[in-house]
Parts: structure tokens; C-alpha cells; sequence
């Protein structure tokens, strides 16, 4: 009873302080820097057909999706089980997805089709001062593509800064959108910005549309069934992914094995994958924006194999913020900063990815590398901590200071190594009031902050969910555990993970 009053007191005083920040005046203080904020989210915009009707994401649930197809795909998956050919399966699959898709897809030129768009921002309102996050909040489509979307973006920038009489404004930029603020950045400079906030950043790329993009999936029974304890996400391409593993999951109970879908999923992949590729998320730009140098050529290879022409306005698009903005940002921001653009980067880590992306393995917040989130660290693989050779090595080159004290993470190697703070076991999708508390400070003071300025934001946080609190991460013990394990959260983890996973039995591939 007493934790129930303790969890319900904490969730009533997080939903207090987002109300604050985000809807309320500040009390007429004065703060040092007192400049409008212009946010970029996530990709949460919802895109509407001419009629109001939500087109994009798509509203129906996959498991209605199934059933709504579940004769025609019977009948597929049969033929395909008697004939070995598969393409009858995924030639289902595609039709299933395009009655469900096609509505919010774009056409082949990365263009909406019959109309659809996003309820776009309205215009700034006039304030003088005690700005917060939530004053000025752009509204981008997060279909299309970032470069050309800079436009609209430094449109908004004017006038917000008309609005409020102010020179500059401060950027914070979330997941998606720091791509979108990041074309902003490379097209048209920082003289305009204050301060720009990498939060949860894919400006450097996303190792989930990576891999999906370039056709790195895997699939391997142990590997699957030790995710079933970890976090799989919640956001429209984890469900798509977990789509992928339910289907294992269906195929092992049917006494298959994984070592058959791995055959299955090999012969999709020659035409039938990138077909489904390109009816749900590759006929967009913004997606494309977050495939970084490691695996853009041979995504574009295995998306577009044989049909370049058909898309290559698309293609044409991808590739401009591909040079123009993928290619440039880290020299660009290291300009900006020179300039006097102060730069503050959130990163987040200790949650795995998907394991039926071929990186599983790799550090960081189940959608965006370690490295790729905080612009270089390096990371210990998921479940692991740095061998004794490399922190001796660090201790040879005297950067052991930059490592994590649960010996996971390297900051050394980041792009800005003092200005960026990392978060321990917080979901990619998860974004608390307390973490836009620690912004609003940062963002009130006239300097560059650094990891040594604020005792309560050391450079490695952990994240307690039940009392919405940011506190250091704990050494690791002896074993490479630490003491932010809550093992009680790991059991409900563990069972609410198993049980999505049976939620997701029918899934669809894709």
C-alpha cells in the first residue's frame, strides 16, 4: 500500500511539472539567458488524408491488419510451406500492408499523395520573457525530407523571433527531430541559434533503420528467447521488427525452428523484402535521413536493386541530405560551436536492440547506437563491461575520467566530450520532466555548460521510474553488475516482455 501511495504521489508531481514547464508561465523571475525555445520532437506528427481521416501512422492495429487479410495469407503461407516459394507468401504480405499503407506512403518521388499532410504549427504567439519548452513547438512531417523541410523550419525560426523581439533562439531537438534541425543548421547556419540540444538524437543515424534498411536481420532462437526479459519497444518501427520476430516465434512452436526462417527470410529478401520496404517506411525521406555512412550504399542498394529509374527522384533526394547533411554535421557543428552556438547532447544507453538485427550487440537504447547517439562514444557490448585491456589502455592514455563507472561507456571519443551527458536504462521513447528540468537550467545560463558545472548532472545518470529522479550511475561490481539494477523491475520487465511477445503471436513480417 505504501509503494502504491509512493508510485501514485511520484506520477501525480511528474504530471505537475510537465504541466509546468510546458503549459505555465514562469514566475517573474529573471533569468541570465532568457531566449525562446523552438522544440523539434519525435516523428509524433499524425498526416491526414483531405476528409481528417488519420492516414499516417497507420491507426489499425497489425493484429487487425492480420485478420482483416488472415484467409488470403492462410492460403499463401500454405502454398509456401507445400512449394517452397516463398515470394507467394511475401507477394500476400505486400497486399495485406499497401491496403492498410498506401493511403500514407508517399509516391515514388518522396512526394504526399491526394492531399495528405500534418496539422502544422500555428503561428508564434508574442512573449517577452520566462520562455519555456513548450512555448514554441515545430510541426514537421515526419515523412519528408529534412533539407527540403529547412525551409519551413527557418520560416518558423523568423518568426518566432518577430514574435518575441529576441536575435536568437534556442533548438532543442528530439530523436527524429534532430535531423530535421540538423538540416536546418547545415542549409542555412547557426547565426540564428543560441543553443542547439541533442536529445535522444538520430542525426547521426538510427542502427534500427539502418539495419532494417540494408536487409541485416538474423535469426536465433537462444538470442530471441533472451530478449524476452529485455524492453522491445513501443514506436511504430519496433512494431514492425517484432512483427518479424513473432513470426519466429509462431513458425518454433509450429516446430520449425529459426534455422527455417532464416531460410524463408533469405529467400524474401532477394525482391519480396525490399518490396515491403518501399510500400511502408523506404518511400520516405525522413526515414532515410537516419541511415548513416555504415550502411546507406548497400541499403540503397538492397532497397532500389533494379528499379533506380522508378525512384530516382527519391533517390536523388536521399542522396542530397546524405552529402549535404549526414556527410557535414560534425564539422559543421564543430564550426558552430566555435562560433559561439553552445551545444548540450543527451545520449542514452543500457536498453538492447532488437535481436533480430544483426548489431544486437551493440551499446545503446534499443533505436540508436551509443556511439551514433552521443556524436562518437565508444560503448562496451549490451550486457557487458570494457575488458581490462582497454581500461588499461585508458589509464595509459589518462582518459579513464571519460569512462562510466559501471565501465560501459567511453566519452572520450565524442564530438564534444564535456558537453555531453549520458542516461543509463531509460527507453529510447521515454522522455521525463525531470530531464526538461535539467534543460531549463542548462538553457537559462549564458555560458557553454559542461558535465563539471551541475553536482546534480554528472556526466553518467540513471533513471528511476518511479520517482521520475536523475541520479549518478553506481560503480560496477565485481561481476560487472551495478547498483542500479532494480531486479524486481527486471522480473516485470521479463513478464511483461514474454506476454507482448504472445501478444504479437500473428503478427505480420513487416
Amino acid at each position: 500500500m505504501k509503494r502504491m501511495l509512493k508510485r501514485s504521489t511520484a506520477l501525480f508531481m511528474a504530471a505537475l511539472m510537465t504541466f509546468a514547464l510546458f503549459t505555465l508561465p514562469a514566475a517573474a523571475a529573471k533569468y541570465e539567458n532568457d531566449l525562446p525555445v523552438v522544440y523539434l520532437r519525435g516523428a509524433t506528427e499524425k498526416v491526414y488524408d483531405r476528409t481528417g481521416k488519420q492516414v499516417w501512422p497507420v491507426a489499425t492495429e497489425i493484429e487487425d491488419i492480420l485478420l482483416d487479410s488472415a484467409g488470403s495469407l492462410t492460403s499463401a503461407l500454405t502454398s509456401s510451406l507445400l512449394s517452397s516459394d516463398w515470394s507467394i507468401y511475401g507477394a500476400a504480405l505486400e497486399k495485406a500492408l499497401k491496403k492498410y499503407f498506401d493511403a500514407g506512403a508517399l509516391d515514388n518521388n518522396g512526394n504526399p499523395k491526394n492531399g495528405t499532410d500534418i496539422k502544422h504549427s500555428t503561428p508564434p504567439q508574442k512573449k517577452t520573457e520566462n520562455f519555456g519548452l513548450g512555448d514554441y513547438i515545430f510541426r514537421y512531417d515526419p515523412r519528408l525530407d529534412p533539407w527540403e523541410t529547412a525551409q519551413e523550419l527557418s520560416a518558423y525560426i523568423d518568426a518566432v523571433l518577430a514574435a518575441t523581439g529576441k536575435k536568437k533562439v534556442q533548438l532543442v531537438a528530439r530523436c527524429m527531430g534532430s535531423c530535421f534541425a540538423s538540416a536546418y543548421l547545415c542549409r542555412y547556419g547557426s547565426s540564428k541559434v543560441d543553443t542547439c540540444i541533442y536529445y535522444a538524437s538520430a542525426a547521426r543515424g538510427s542502427l534500427v533503420c539502418g539495419e532494417l534498411f540494408a536487409g541485416k536481420l538474423k535469426f536465433d532462437a537462444d538470442i530471441l528467447n533472451n530478449y524476452a526479459g529485455k524492453y522491445m519497444g513501443d514506436d511504430e518501427i519496433s512494431e514492425l521488427l517484432a512483427a518479424i520476430v513473432s513470426v519466429t516465434y509462431s513458425l518454433n512452436l509450429l516446430g520449425e525452428g529459426t534455422g527455417l526462417v532464416g531460410d524463408i527470410y533469405e529467400q524474401l529478401a532477394v525482391e519480396v523484402f525490399p518490396r515491403l520496404l518501399r510500400t511502408t517506411y523506404a518511400n520516405m525521406p525522413a526515414y532515410w535521413a537516419m541511415v548513416n555512412e555504415d550502411y546507406y550504399e548497400e541499403a540503397k542498394n538492397f532497397v532500389f536493386a533494379g528499379v533506380e529509374a522508378e525512384y530516382a527522384e527519391l533517390i536523388e533526394k536521399i542522396d542530397n541530405y546524405h552529402a549535404n547533411v549526414m556527410l557535414r554535421l560534425e564539422q559543421d557543428l564543430k564550426t558552430f560551436n566555435k562560433n559561439g552556438m553552445k551545444i548540450i547532447v543527451l545520449a542514452k544507453y543500457g536498453v538492447p536492440f532488437p535481436p533480430y538485427l544483426e548489431g544486437s550487440q551493440i551499446q545503446g537504447d534499443a533505436k540508436i547506437s551509443a556511439r551514433d547517439i552521443s556524436f562518437g562514444a565508444v560503448g562496451a557490448d549490451i550486457g557487458k563491461t570494457f575488458s581490462v585491456d582497454y581500461l588499461n589502455a585508458a589509464k595509459k592514455s589518462g582518459t579513464m575520467d571519460y569512462i562510466s563507472d559501471d565501465l560501459i561507456i567511453d566519452a572520450s571519443t565524442c564530438l564534444f566530450p564535456e558537453y555531453t551527458w549520458f542516461v543509463r536504462d531509460i527507453r529510447h521513447g521515454t522522455f521525463p520532466p525531470s530531464i526538461n528540468t535539467m534543460f531549463m537550467q542548462f538553457l537559462r545560463q549564458k555560458k557553454q555548460i559542461t558535465v563539471s558545472d551541475y553536482e546534480d548532472y554528472p556526466r553518467y545518470m540513471t533513471f528511476d521510474y518511479d520517482t521520475d529522479t536523475l541520479s549518478p550511475v553506481m560503480p560496477a561490481g565485481p561481476s560487472g553488475e551495478t547498483g542500479t539494477v532494480n531486479p524486481l523491475m527486471n522480473l516485470i520487465n521479463m513478464l511483461k516482455n514474454f506476454f507482448s511477445i504472445i501478444l504479437n503471436f500473428f503478427s505480420i513480417v513487416l
